[in-house]
């Protein structure tokens, strides 16, 4: 037997293992410089207070005219107000409902938009427009108004439609 073979095999296993563990270290060096800033970033996130940021639309409403237009908040999510609409009859004949809207954040400004939907929009035509600010700070309020427009004559059955107008917000933080 030659002593020289078990010494040759140790030094091979040895550098084998070497190579090995420096691999291990790399991949998890890597891994740390690319994931470390969306670590970071997740527990930003996560730890956010969702509860510490609520813009909803209260129930003040006002409506162009209340034989035409019946508007409402949802009970269910303040973020939405409904309006409907019935008796216009002439293209261009509209009503509106102008719904306020409030920050109820404690610490976070709200930048506003809106998104509406129709149940009838062969004839109505929704447009809305919130007024300024539409960046909210703490407690602040500003009003959206939509505004329903018939888009052709009605001639023979009153025409009616439903409107929703969602609310949505993102945070902002303050200056």
């Amino acid at each position: 037997m030659n002593c020289n073979g078990g010494k040759y095999m140790k030094k091979k296993m040895l550098v084998s293992f070497i190579i090995f563990l420096a691999l291990i270290v790399s991949i998890i060096g890597i891994a740390t410089i690319t994931l470390a800033p969306r670590l970071v970033y997740n527990r930003t996130v996560i730890n956010r207070d969702s509860g510490n940021f609520r813009v909803e639309i209260v129930d003040e409403i006002s409506v162009s005219n209340t034989d035409k237009v019946e508007a409402y908040v949802n009970k269910l999510d303040t973020t939405k107000a409904i309006m409907n609409v019935r008796g216009l009859s002439k293209a261009g004949d509209f009503a509106t409902a102008t719904f306020p809207i409030v920050n109820k954040s404690t610490d976070l400004y709200a930048s506003l938009f809106a998104e509406t939907s129709n149940t009838n929009s062969e004839y109505f035509d929704v447009t809305y427009n919130i007024a300024k600010p539409t960046n909210l700070a703490v407690g602040e309020k500003t009003t959206i108004t939509v505004t329903v427009t018939l888009k052709k004559d009605v001639l023979v059955k009153e025409q009616t439609g439903t409107t929703v107008v969602t609310v949505k917000a993102n945070p902002v933080q303050p200056k």
